[in-house]
């Protein structure tokens, strides 16, 4: 059974009531230790996504990456936001929402150009079915607006227990690239970023 060392959060829903509410959900269900970090773009979170794994170096835990606005463009790819995205790095388990720049620099960087994505519906069906997720959980999960704090913990604790989900390919080619922006001081972390990739540091847990 995979055993998580950490859980890192990313996300745009952190205020105080909503950072206690995660880290004691997922510390609760996963039994390790948990952090949520706010971001306020799917840009942002793309950054801070490589970062932390760069922190982690490949070591077993989790890496939620909730961004996803439901308005506009959103509203009419998706029902009730992206979906999740799972990827590995090393040890280390991406679970994020795949829509905008959120998984471009990992594909950039680590050259991940695919990840497998869940239906929510049949994820918590089979919580159900194994006993991991309450009937009465199961029907407010696939509508809910916090996912960081319903589904994704659930999800992560089915993978845990090495539960077998349907999942989907889906290709992040078709995002634009978050390489060339600027603003907000990241023009420094890009430049970082290219080093890296001349030394190869980050293709060691590809």
């Amino acid at each position: 059974m995979f055993k998580p060392s950490f859980v890192a959060v990313i996300t745009d829903c952190w205020d105080e009531n909503a950072r206690a509410r995660q880290e004691v959900r997922i510390s609760s269900l996963l039994d390790c230790p948990t952090g949520v970090y706010a971001v306020d773009s799917d840009l942002s979170a793309a950054g801070m996504l490589v970062d932390v794994l760069d922190a982690s170096n490949g070591s077993p835990g989790f890496v939620f990456v909730n961004i996803a606005p439901r308005n506009g463009e959103a509203s009419e790819k998706w029902e009730n936001g992206s979906p999740f995205g799972y990827l590995r790095y090393g040890d280390t388990r991406i679970l994020a929402t795949v829509d905008g720049y959120t998984l471009t620099l990992v594909r950039d960087i680590l050259g991940l150009d695919w990840c497998t994505i869940f239906n929510i519906p049949e994820v918590v069906n089979i919580g159900v079915q194994q006993g991991f997720i309450s009937k009465p959980s199961a029907r407010d999960i696939p509508l809910s607006q916090f996912r960081s704090f319903d589904f994704l913990p659930r999800l992560a604790q089915l993978i845990v227990h090495e539960v077998a989900l349907p999942t989907t390919q889906y290709s992040l080619c078709g995002a634009p690239s978050a390489f060339g922006f600027t603003g907000d001081g990241r023009s420094t972390m890009l430049l970082w970023l290219a080093s890296s990739v001349e030394r190869g540091t980050w293709l060691d847990h590809r």
